[in-house]
């Protein structure tokens, strides 16, 4: 299996990377080929590519991050060109997700979304700038285009879980740590405190400082270390200065890892008082070493830190609080050692779970969402969720206008007595008011939803099955019509399910078609078989002039075709509900000029009827 990552993470292609490029090199052994595609800017001075066996990194070298997406493309096209790609996996849910999704328009390939970091529940990362603002409402809609998402914390996942339509898988796997960091502690614990990461915001090291202050004069010769680089280093050294703790605090910098193990194996208690975490590399890699940690009561570190049996939790901004727990770990040996057991046993129960096989699973489950039985996976977890489909009939501005007008059409075909197959009807409620219409007509309704299947005999259609329109459990030459409702561009085996119904058909029967005319179809490279919709796992684009052909292909006379909904199409791009006398009003004025040569093409509703042979 092929895989691409767009990723945001330099330190792949900078020599000091850590564990970041041995990760990604056991992650490679388990594929066929991983591919990555960094984005980075001229200015970050990088250009080389990294090639080790089948792992290939390949920096974007944009002029600025305006670039990044059509330098992205760029690159992955030429990739695309010379292999197969099965997954493409974006490490965040903002640019990187939007670029995995361009290719996956263009590409058709299944995307799998990454979120590393609490950016839809925090209200911190939220208002830490306007930026955030606007990713926190762009990173929500381009979840919802994913074909699998990766959370790294179950409180990231839940949180993603509440806007994310459920026929989206969400994986929670952890960024597994370095096993380096299994080492024994050096019996020297010189540095009663340290902490590590990058010197932002984020990592909020002014309450770290503001707690110390407050712990100097309980802990004789305090010493702390603090690893890590970044633009907050001239703040945070003024800070230090103006609270008289230039001689207890000790900025490290940036370390290599044999450094942060040193360091980590000569302290007593490991803090982290970030105000927003994802899973916590570094808080793992400390528990590993079996430091007794405290942390913020943040994501990551609240599936890791057990309050009083491995650690503290205090939460953000709480300096008074930290101070506390420092100073009751600092002071009470016994239980620093009792909480280094502990946490040791939970880091190494994380490590159990194997994460790196975990994240490869996952993978290889998003390539199989890829195709017809995703699609189907799907629509049963939708359908089988949903009350609405009856309710949606008496309030939607769609439906009010146009079912009477499908009850009609419908009546022009279909006769009293005839046997009748919904195929995909849903809760039915077009064919039940045909029914009632006609009398004694028989309709017998197929749906791959077992609700579904429930809600039309609250409608009196008793006879139905659950089942698939690829493969239809009833008997050939036995119906006199089949009907469609806005069901086929729920497979992407259309011609299937056209052939199909040409089987159970009786001789001259006919198969009556309503569905979703997409002028983005057009748009396609290859426009004979049905597509992926970009924007949602249950459905596919089909267009008239596709279902025309394979009708024709299947042994179909075609006796009508028709397309409506122009102008109501065009207005729905920019409002999606349009109050009903504004829609009666549109579709009288589509009605009118639906004559006119090309202007039908744009018809988001298709109508066709077409009679066996």
């Amino acid at each position: 299996m092929n895989v691409l990552f767009i990723s945001l993470e330099k330190n792949l292609l900078l020599p000091k990377s850590g564990d970041s490029i041995n990760r990604h090199r056991r992650y490679a052994s388990q594929l066929g080929h991983l591919d990555i595609i960094v984005l980075t800017k001229k200015r970050d001075g990088i250009t080389h590519e990294v090639r080790k066996g089948n792992l290939t990194i390949v920096p974007t070298n944009s002029g600025s991050r305006w670039w990044y997406t059509t330098d992205a493309l760029r690159i992955a096209a030429k990739l695309f060109s010379q292999k197969k790609v099965d997954v493409v996996s974006a490490q965040d849910p903002f640019i990187c997700a939007a670029i995995a999704l361009l290719l996956k328009a263009k590409w058709r390939v299944p995307v799998n979304i990454q979120v590393h970091n609490d950016y839809f529940s925090s209200l911190a990362w939220r208002t830490e700038s306007f930026e955030n603002r606007a990713f926190f409402h762009l990173g929500k809609w381009l979840l919802r285009k994913a074909d699998s998402i990766r959370t790294v914390t179950r409180s990231i996942e839940q949180s993603v879980r509440t806007f994310v339509p459920p026929g989206i898988p969400i994986h929670t796997v952890i960024v597994p740590p370095s096993t380096n960091f299994l080492k024994k502690a050096s019996p020297k614990k010189d540095i009663h405190i340290i902490s590590t990461g990058n010197l932002t915001e984020q990592k909020d090291f002014p309450t770290l400082i503001e707690a110390l202050a407050k712990l100097k004069g309980n802990i004789p010769n305090l010493n702390v270390q603090i690893i890590g680089a970044g633009p907050r280093l001239e703040i945070l050294k003024r800070q230090t200065e103006r609270l008289d703790l230039t001689a207890n605090i000790r900025f490290a910098g940036e370390c290599a890892q044999k450094g942060v193990i040193d360091a980590l194996a000569r302290s007593k208690v490991y803090v982290s008082s970030s105000k927003y975490e994802g899973s916590s590399i570094a808080l793992l890699e400390a528990m590993l070493m079996g430091l007794p940690v405290i942390a913020t009561r943040v994501s990551g570190a609240q599936d890791l830190v057990e309050p009083g049996r491995n650690g503290f939790l205090v939460e953000p901004g709480d300096e008074a609080a930290l101070a506390r727990k420092m100073r009751a770990l600092l002071e009470d040996a016994p239980l620093r050692e009792s909480f280094g057991r502990e946490v040791k046993k939970k880091a190494l129960a994380m490590l159990h779970q194997r994460p790196e096989k975990q994240w490869i699973d996952v993978l290889i489950e998003t390539k199989k969402r890829d195709g017809p039985a995703a699609m189907k996976r799907a629509n049963i977890a939708h359908y089988d969720s949903s009350q609405l489909e009856i309710e949606k009939s008496k309030t939607d501005a769609s439906k009010i206008v146009y079912y009477p007008k499908l009850v009609q059409w419908l009546r022009g075909y279909i006769k009293k007595d005839q046997k009748v197959v919904d195929i995909g009807g849903g809760a039915g409620v077009v064919m039940a008011i045909v029914k009632q219409e006609l009398g004694g007509l028989s309709v017998v309704g197929l749906d791959i939803s077992t609700l579904m299947v429930k809600l039309r005999r609250s409608l009196s259609l008793n006879t139905n099955l659950v089942g698939d329109m690829d493969k239809l459990p009833i008997r050939a030459d036995s119906a006199d019509a089949v009907v469609f409702i806005a069901s086929l561009h729920h497979t992407l085996n259309t011609d299937k399910a056209i052939r199909e119904s040409c089987r159970i058909l009786k001789p001259r029967g006919m198969l009556l078609l309503i569905e979703h005319n997409s002028f983005r179809f057009l748009f396609y490279r290859d426009r004979t078989k049905a597509i992926p919709a970009p924007d949602d796992p249950r459905e596919c684009l089909i267009n008239h002039r596709m279902v025309t052909r394979q009708l024709i292909e299947s042994g179909f006379i075609l006796k009508h075709i028709s397309l409506k909904r122009q102008l109501v199409t065009l207005v729905q791009t920019f409002i999606k509900d349009i109050p009903l006398p504004v829609y009666r009003l549109l579709t009288a004025v589509d009605e009118k000029t639906g004559w006119i040569p090309g202007y039908k093409e744009f018809g988001s509703l298709m109508m066709i009827a077409a009679q066996k042979r």
